[in-house]
């Protein structure tokens, strides 16, 4: 086949052409995206009951709608959380359940159970996971100047009506979800001293504003030969025209606004949204799934300067732009290209003393990606930060093959050949063992598709992409490199003459030949050492801390508060302000959660009045580190009670792979009864774990309720009935919602107000007719009572439970694991089950040993195939162990942990050096075919292998030494990528140079001939 391509170099250019420019095609219309389209097998169900404590909404949503769902096929596990006002429960499927299927199921089960819900409860709201709903960056929309409440709701009306719709025209652009807005409400605040002199009570204003807001619909009439429709109408759209509704009372005629004050204002706010301490409506931007990412932000950002145009008091500001990842992997693939295109041209005129060979690397790189992205297109994938790294990671491949390649042909020519018959023979020669080794890289790749969860899902796009990338690199190395290697040298001459290469001066062939004699002289204790390394390689991984993911650089960090305390949203939110401005004006950005948010697609836990969550961006990470030690010592100062904790507002990534489990995780449930423990047996329990074990356990999350408890007797001893006392509490307390009425686009509640007095006051100074129409003092009918509660109530699939986080290490765990049951068990009527990431990290590394057992069996197969032997293939893969004994090396010298990227580091440099010495092996094998004596072909194996051996290794690592080096996001998040490569890689070099031969001398000493062992 290459003698016929290489005659034919016209039809070959023709053929490139064409498949490049059908890529380049191809890449302006790929879509462009941070993450793959996967489904997550993951809904979540959101629970509001407003008003409601935590444990009336476990008794009576929560724990119904958990039994019901866990009859859900293919249900793994449920957890739910309930909090007062709202619970959230969280299902995940088994992975590869169809989640479309699951989500009308879970609609189903929460239909079947909503007649056992409360009747006055809301639908709960039912969340599908989606790799593709992670908004991209959010646009924080606020008055440049402070305003009062009424600006507020004008602001939340435009963002709702026209700054989100006008957005969501975008074709790039599939959601807005917001946060901050304001809903308003007609308030009205009776004078009850002159409704007392009158004798109106409150129930009759709200019976004369329904009489007066009612809606009939509409009545379709005949008059002879004309039909019309008559609508009947409510007139009560404002203020204004409810206070001009008409009651009569003793033959008086009054109107509403004589009898108390109607005004028009905010409802009363759940959660508040603030940026840089000012109230703001956050708006969420989620992408087309199918869109571009670089068109998207062209597209909003430019509605965002004709909103700046057009609105100059409103300030629009980006925040969190999460496509930075996208950003980041899009330049390392460009500096992976433009390094190894420049390091390979260095290298390979360093070796061979030739400016023509160079540039057909340089060209094959380009070439290859064209082909790559004509893949995609076609198999339906798109450019994301998954598809990216395995692009990133094909490159150096790509340039290995080229190299290879190209050394051979010079290598035949050098030996004599005529240009057209060394191409040829140059090119058939390593056509086999290149497939072999794409195949071995491949399938080191493949099986982490296999990875259990949402892992294998994602990783299908990085192993697609490098295997495409081999294959494109293999294709363009045995077809276009040697045309046009022939092309260029066509009219050199028959022979190849002799190279002037720089590094003649260095002698590195003369220095191998030294040194591999006497290698082979110390054999027994050279094996030794190599296999030594084994272990070592082995004991310093299991030193190394694990991680998911390495830890980059920010300046920015997301602060979770909880005041500890039953605070009012007004309070949290002075709180949040005061913090804000003692941070000072090191401060670049902030935006404030309070309570809980608007976010449609919002899959965490809300958070209650007493919680906030602040997202802080300095201008470095020295400052921001300063700023924490701040807020922690304000903290302390003036509010002890309260915790703070910080963390780094995770990446695309972190939210997937999100494991928000600490290490150890006790869980403590009643041994026979299907309820929590008592708060004060679990708080004992805590102290008694601190005292013996020493355990730095965070006080548990509770808080101070006021209980009210009617007394039946005095009810009906004053005939007071219990409605009339709960709307006549519910008043005074501003929560007593008399009516909605139409205003033409939305309902608007009317409240009935009492005004803001202290508990005490308001109970000693309401009263409630009773059946007489007597006023009875509300103080006389109720015991008031402060008690304490779990602020949270946990359950999963076994019930209810108390958790208790531990920060600890594996080791350490197994040590605390049964004394914390024994302290546990000995308070009467407790069970206790452990959890945590400790367990998680467990079977992820335990179904990473499956992945790289199977990886290493499929790796031998291949290399038997390959050698047509059974032994042959032991020598190259008890390679693989030994270079991860460099890596892990380089990584512990380098202070890094062992983490995902890590790992791919290590097996791409397994892949790398696994193809130096297939085809060190296969040249030994094919000069033994020959007749070379077995030690001949070793040496002379080894002497032909050894410059693309050395010219691989060095651009390998010379590419990855800028990432160590750098300190922006894509070298931080490659750094242990490359110190796993580089290590890797420079104790593969040795292993291949000489650990290859002397284990196949070792393995075929039986058929060694004596004489010398080396023949020049």
């Amino acid at each position: 086949m290459v003698s016929f391509l290489i005659h034919r170099p016209v039809a070959v250019l023709m053929s490139t052409l064409a498949v490049c420019i059908l890529g380049a095609v191809v890449a302006l219309v790929l879509p462009v995206s941070l993450m793959p389209e996967v489904d997550i097998p993951e809904i979540s169900v959101h629970l509001r009951y407003p008003n409601s404590p935590a444990r009336e909404i476990e008794q009576l949503a929560t724990t119904p709608l958990r039994r019901e769902l866990l009859q859900l096929a293919h249900l793994d596990q449920i957890e739910s959380e309930s909090r007062d006002g709202h619970a959230l429960i969280r299902l995940k499927f088994d992975f590869g359940t169809h989640i479309d299927y699951a989500f009308l199921e879970v609609n189903e089960q929460i239909d079947a159970a909503m007649g056992r819900l409360p009747r006055d409860m809301p639908r709960p709201h039912i969340i599908k996971a989606s790799a593709t709903d992670l908004p991209v960056f959010y646009l924080n929309v606020s008055f440049r100047h402070p305003v009062d409440e009424s600006k507020l709701l004008e602001l939340s009306e435009f963002a709702d009506a026209l700054l989100r719709k006008r957005i969501e025209q975008l074709e790039s652009v599939a959601m807005v979800d917001m946060t901050g807005l304001y809903a308003p409400e007609i308030r009205i605040l009776p004078n009850m001293e002159l409704m007392k002199s009158l004798g109106i009570s409150q129930e009759r204003l709200q019976q004369v504003l329904r009489q007066n807001n009612l809606n009939l619909g509409n009545l379709r009439i005949r008059e002879g030969q004309y039909e019309y429709h008559i609508r009947f109408a409510s007139f009560l759209r404002s203020p204004k025209d409810i206070g001009q509704v008409y009651l009569q009372h003793q033959g008086r005629l009054l109107q509403l606004k004589d009898l108390a004050t109607i005004s028009y204002g905010a409802r009363q706010q759940q959660g508040l949204y603030l940026a840089d301490g000012r109230p703001a409506i956050g708006m969420a931007i989620i992408k087309q799934a199918d869109a571009r990412m670089q068109d998207m932000k062209q597209d909003v950002e430019e509605v965002v300067r004709t909103f700046e145009q057009d609105y100059p008091d409103l300030l629009f500001t980006p925040s969190q732009d999460q496509s930075q990842l996208l950003d980041a992997a899009l330049k390392n693939l460009g500096q992976a290209l433009l390094l190894g295109g420049l390091l390979a041209f260095v290298v390979m005129f360093f070796f061979l003393g030739d400016f023509r060979s160079p540039w057909l690397v340089g060209l094959s790189i380009p070439v290859s990606l064209l082909v790559c992205l004509l893949c995609f297109w076609l198999l339906g994938i798109s450019v994301n930060v998954i598809s990216l790294s395995g692009l990133i990671l094909g490159v150096g491949l790509m340039i290995d093959n080229s190299i290879i390649v190209i050394d051979n042909i010079v290598q035949h020519r050098q030996r004599g050949l005529d240009l057209s018959p060394a191409c040829t023979a140059g090119t058939n020669e390593v056509i086999r063992p290149l497939i072999s080794s794409a195949l071995t890289t491949s399938a080191v790749f493949l099986p982490l598709v296999f990875l259990s969860g949402i892992s294998g899902a994602l990783f299908f796009d990085q192993a697609m992409a490098i295997t495409i990338g081999l294959g494109a690199s293999l294709l363009v190395s045995v077809s276009l490199l040697p045309t046009l290697y022939r092309l260029l040298y066509v009219r050199q001459g028959k022979k190849a003459g002799p190279t002037s290469s720089p590094l003649r001066l260095l002698s590195y062939e003369r220095l191998y030949e030294r040194s591999i004699r006497w290698v082979f002289q110390h054999r027994g204790l050279i094996l030794a050492a190599f296999l030594l390394l084994m272990p070592l390689g082995a004991g310093l991984l299991y030193l190394l801390p694990l991680q998911r993911f390495p830890h980059i650089g920010h300046p920015d960090r997301i602060l979770h508060i909880h005041w500890n305390e039953p605070l009012h949203l007004d309070e949290n939110r002075s709180r949040v302000q005061a913090l804000l401005t003692h941070l000072g004006a090191g401060l670049r950005q902030s935006n404030s959660r309070i309570g809980a948010q608007q976010f449609v697609l919002n899959k965490a836990h809300e958070l209650s009045t007493a919680e906030a969550q602040i997202y802080l961006l300095a201008e470095s990470e020295t400052a921001l580190m300063s700023m924490l030690d701040t807020a922690q010592s304000w903290q302390q100062q003036h509010y002890p009670r309260a915790r703070f904790r910080a963390e780094v507002p995770p990446n695309l990534f972190e939210q997937l792979f999100a494991n928000e489990l600490p290490p150890l995780v006790a869980e403590i449930s009643m041994l026979e009864e299907n309820r929590l423990p008592e708060l004060a047996q679990i708080q004992a329990v805590i102290a008694r774990l601190r005292q013996v074990l020493g355990l730095p356990l965070a006080p548990l999350p509770s808080r101070e309720y006021l209980s009210v408890q009617l007394l039946p007797e005095r009810l009906a001893q004053y005939e007071v009935e219990h409605e009339q006392l709960f709307q006549r509490l519910k008043a005074a307390f501003n929560a007593w919602k008399m009516e909605e009425i139409n205003s033409g686009y939305q309902l608007i509640p009317v409240v009935m107000q009492g005004g803001q007095q202290q508990v005490e006051a308001v109970i000693a100074r309401t009263t409630v007719p009773n059946v007489r129409g007597e006023a009875i003092p509300v103080s006389a009918l109720i015991r008031l009572r402060y008690k304490e509660d779990y602020q949270q109530l946990q359950a999963g699939k076994t019930g209810p439970y108390v958790p208790l986080a531990v920060d600890t290490d594996p080791q350490q765990a197994q040590w605390l694991m049964p004394r914390m049951r024994e302290l546990i068990q000995a308070e009467s009527g407790l069970s206790v089950h452990f959890s945590g990431s400790i367990f998680a990290n467990r079977r992820l590394l335990l179904e990473l040993g499956v992945v790289m057992g199977l990886a290493l069996l499929l790796l031998y197969f291949i290399l038997a195939a390959q050698f047509e032997s059974l032994l042959q293939p032991l020598v190259v893969l008890l390679e693989v162990p030994m270079d991860l004994g460099g890596a892990a090396l380089l990584l512990w010298l380098g202070g890094s942990s062992l983490n995902l990227m890590a790992m791919i580091g290590m097996v791409v440099m397994s892949g790398i050096i696994i193809n130096d010495s297939i085809l060190k092996i296969d040249t030994i094998n094919r000069l033994r075919r020959e007749g070379r004596p077995l030690m001949q072909a070793i040496h002379l194996g080894g002497q032909r292998r050894l410059k693309p051996i050395i010219m691989t290794s060095l651009t390998t690592i010379l590419a990855a030494l800028p990432l160590l080096f750098g300190h922006d996001l894509g070298s931080s998040l490659q750094r242990p990528l490359a110190l796993a490569l580089i290590g890797g890689m420079l104790l593969g070099t040795l292993v291949s140079v000489y650990f290859i031969p002397l284990a196949y001398a070792f393995l075929y000493r039986k058929q060694q001939t004596g004489g010398r062992q080396f023949v020049a």
